[in-house]
């Protein structure tokens, strides 16, 4: 909801007129995202295992700590994936909250009767991400059952490779979603709604092939030789030396001089463009419609 807030609110935008890079937002964002999701997964398990959740508890650390980790990119890049698809924030939170809620009935009361039954398509409905992780959770619960059972731990390094064991599985395909949502997401902000107001070409990432640049085009312009003004100003009494006696700008058009009360001029007009000339010094600075004061 926040990247589709930000792009609805022309935060992006701003931002990049700031001068903040693609890059470094995606990084900040990715970075600020990941933090929250690893916090909120360590509460979790640390407070799994102390009221004593066997998943938790009696199943290897770091088999839990692959399949969370995985996941949580997986949900990040997906959602920066779905971000490009929404302009309304709340259309979007209200979408979040129909997938959760759907996957999570699905997957107790659909994808857990599958996993029993050993059904050859019930790897391909784990690429819905939600159900990628019930079924890693769900290993994991069956170990932990198996272990408390038997009196020894539940799923190891070990056990990986057991026929049925499907953690590997649900590894792989998190791991390439990750890639795939990430990449899709990136490629898609560029062309479809990157959120800035600059959608480039479909084949942005092949412009760096020497026979594809195209020749810039003429403009109006181009070859439009521009008179040279100069203007005399005069030194000051005490302070000639560092009085800077001409000032060279180039004008569409002739200028005009501004004629000062006492006769004298003090600068001169063109369309558009107004500079005060005075006595120059040199830490002066000319501004364009405006006088600029250093």
């Amino acid at each position: 909801m926040q990247l589709v807030y930000e792009k609805e609110k022309r935060l992006r935008m701003m931002m990049k007129m700031h001068g903040l890079g693609d890059a470094a937002y995606w990084l900040v964002m990715y970075g600020w995202f990941f933090l929250l999701y690893a916090a909120y997964m360590i509460v979790l398990v640390v407070f799994g295992s102390a009221v004593g959740i066997s998943t938790f508890r009696h199943n290897s650390y770091g088999i839990q700590f692959v399949l969370f980790f995985l996941f949580g990119n997986n949900m990040i890049a997906m959602a920066f994936l779905l971000s490009c698809f929404f302009t309304n924030s709340r259309t979007a939170t209200l979408f979040a909250y129909m997938l959760v809620f759907s996957t999570g009935i699905l997957g107790s009361l659909l994808l857990s009767q599958l996993i029993n039954a050993g059904l050859w398509f019930t790897t391909i409905i784990e690429f819905i991400p939600s159900f990628s992780l019930y079924r890693g959770i769900t290993e994991l619960g069956e170990y932990a059952t198996l272990g408390l059972l038997r009196g020894s731990n539940g799923m190891t390094v070990a056990n990986l490779a057991d026929s049925g064991n499907g953690m590997t599985g649900t590894w792989v395909i998190l791991a390439a979603e990750w890639v795939i949502f990430m990449v899709a997401a990136l490629y898609l902000e560029q062309v479809y709604a990157s959120g800035t107001g600059n959608r480039r070409s479909p084949l942005f990432f092949l412009e760096w092939l020497p026979q594809l640049k195209q020749p810039r085009q003429a403009r109006a312009s181009d070859g439009l030789k521009l008179p040279t003004v100069s203007f005399a100003v005069p030194a000051s009494p005490t302070k000639g030396s560092g009085v800077l006696q001409t000032l060279g700008l180039k004008a569409k058009d002739a200028a005009t001089p501004i004629k000062t009360t006492g006769g004298g001029e003090k600068g001169v007009e063109s369309s558009g463009l107004l500079l005060d000339i005075g006595t120059v010094w040199p830490r002066v600075c000319c501004g364009l419609s405006w006088t600029l004061v250093c």
